[in-house]
Formats: C-alpha cells, structure tokens, sequence
C-alpha cells in the first residue's frame, strides 16, 4: 500500500482538501466590517458566523474523507476507481459551490459604497486535487494492468511495456487462458489453439 505512487496522490488530495476546509477561501471588506469566507460560514475577523455555508462545507469534509477511504482499498483496485471517478464529481462541485458562494457574498458587499474583496489561494486548491485524482486514477488503472493481462483480461489492449512477449491469439475459455499466459510468460510448451 505505501509503496504505491497513488498513495501518496491520494494522501496529497486529502491534505489539501483538509487545508481547505480550515482556512479561510476569501474576503471581503467594506462600510460593515472585514468578512471571510470559510467552509462553513461567512465570518467576522472576530469569528462571529454571519451566513452559513454548510453545504459547501459538507461537501468539502466528503472530498477531504473520501481519499482517506480510498487509501485502505488497494486490494480492490476497480473499487478504488471508481471512488477516485467520484472523487473527481466532488471536486468539480466543491469548486462550483465555491464559486457560488464567492459570487452570492461578493453581491452582498457589492451594494455598498466602499468595498473590497480578494481570494485567498486555498479557494484554488480542490482544481489542483483535480490534478492529483487524475493521476492516482491514471496510476491506479496502470497498477491493474499487469494482473489482468495475465488473467487473459486484457490480452490485446495492454500497454506498450506489457506488450513484449504478446501475440494476438483468440481466447475462447480458461485453458486457453493457461496456455496462453504458459508459452508467452513461462515459454515451457508451444501453443496450439485448435
């Protein structure tokens, strides 16, 4: 588990993640005070909540747990996967809801006569765990890769560095699969599919 490359991705999305949820993403100053924007809330500089963000935070602790989850999984690597696909959904909404967020205040300070707002670089990091998800994905299905070509899986679309001994040979039952994986990977007896 920890010496797979994916692992450290998904350890480096869960961390951001983390910084997201307890660092302010923006803020906003105007006539009425000094805000920031939080995961959870629209706060004061004294820390006073103002207007919630719940949703915005929930789905930010799901994005921060998720890869945490997906850590302990490496024995089910098309589980492991597919959580990284919904990591990636969760991601895109965080930072869609982000953005909303960012908009409905920045209408809300917008009205008065004197204000001033600015992004923190945290409000920027679930499009950086984007990055991140994709190569734990990418490295995930690359890890997969060799076992099922032995398995007879994926036989013709392995990739490059698999593809030394590969004849394109049909495959019509296990047998053949044993075979197959004897005369290309053991080279012990010649190969007749008839």
């Amino acid at each position: 588990m920890i010496q797979r490359i994916q692992t450290l991705y998904l350890f480096i999305v869960s961390a951001l993640m983390a910084v997201t949820l307890f660092v302010p993403l923006a803020w906003f100053a105007g006539d009425a005070g000094e805000f920031r924007l939080c995961a959870f809330a629209l706060r004061e500089v004294g820390g006073q909540a103002v207007q919630p963000t719940l949703y915005m935070g929930v789905l930010l602790a799901v994005a921060c747990a998720l890869p945490l989850v997906t850590l302990f999984l490496f024995r089910r690597r098309l589980l492991q996967f597919r959580l990284c696909v919904a990591e990636a959904v969760l991601l895109v909404g965080a930072a869609v809801m982000e953005g909303g967020y960012y908009f409905l205040s920045w209408r809300v300070f917008s009205g008065l006569t004197f204000h001033l707002q600015g992004v923190y670089v945290s409000i920027a990091l679930p499009v950086v765990c984007l990055v991140f998800v994709w190569l734990a994905a990418r490295a995930i299905l690359h890890d997969g890769l060799p076992t099922a070509s032995v398995e007879g899986c994926f036989l013709r679309f392995a990739p490059v560095r698999f593809r030394e001994p590969v004849f394109f040979l049909p495959v019509r039952s296990f047998s053949d699969i044993k075979k197959v994986a004897g005369t290309l990977f053991l080279n012990k007896k010649k190969l007749s599919l008839r």
